[in-house]
């Protein structure tokens, strides 16, 4: 089997967990998930458990593209298509970590 395929099906592997947990935090026992560990803190845990459930998908869907095109990327190619993969994966994470300081301070 082609060694991309193989780091492709391992990156698909690897994102499964984000998509799980993302829709988890959509449904019904995110919101009171986020307000049983809260301790009253969350104003809104519907909002904030659809935000987080949002995020993680986010970033595991960036993640697929990435592994769809690995088997047809030469060796040369892969490090620049890693790197794009972490600046969007990066630029995620600070969209993040923004979006739950600006619902903290509200």
């Amino acid at each position: 089997m082609n060694e991309h395929l193989v780091a492709a099906i391992i990156v698909v592997l690897a994102v499964s967990p984000l998509f799980v947990l993302g829709f988890f935090f959509r449904g019904e026992r995110g919101p009171r998930l986020l307000e049983t560990s809260g301790k009253g803190n969350v104003r809104d845990p519907r909002s904030l458990a659809t935000f987080i459930g949002n995020g993680l998908i986010r970033v595991g869907a960036v993640h697929l593209p990435f592994a769809a095109a690995l088997p047809f990327l030469t060796p040369r190619q892969i490090p620049a298509a890693a790197l794009v993969l972490v600046v969007v994966v990066i630029a995620i994470a600070i969209h993040f970590v923004l979006g739950l300081l600006q619902r903290q301070s509200k």
